[in-house]
């Protein structure tokens, strides 16, 4: 993902590779270094996983009815 300080709370260097770059080359390569490191993808997969079920819609409508209910 690009490195954006609005994503900060919810990518990490566990569950994601965050860039400064705009090159489609260098992208590339780190997308295949990826996938060539077996390890380093199920980590990150792994850990993306857990990430994203703690943004589902489901939990997002259960905050905002409790922010509304208090």
């Amino acid at each position: 993902a690009k490195n954006m300080n609005v994503y900060k709370h919810v990518l990490t260097k566990e569950n994601s590779v965050l860039m400064n770059s705009d090159d489609p080359k260098r992208w590339a390569k780190t997308i295949k270094l990826i996938f060539n490191n077996k390890k380093k993808y199920l980590h990150l997969k792994k850990q993306a996983y857990q990430t994203a079920k703690k943004y589902t819609w489901l939990i997002r409508v259960k905050k905002i009815i409790s922010f509304i209910n208090v």
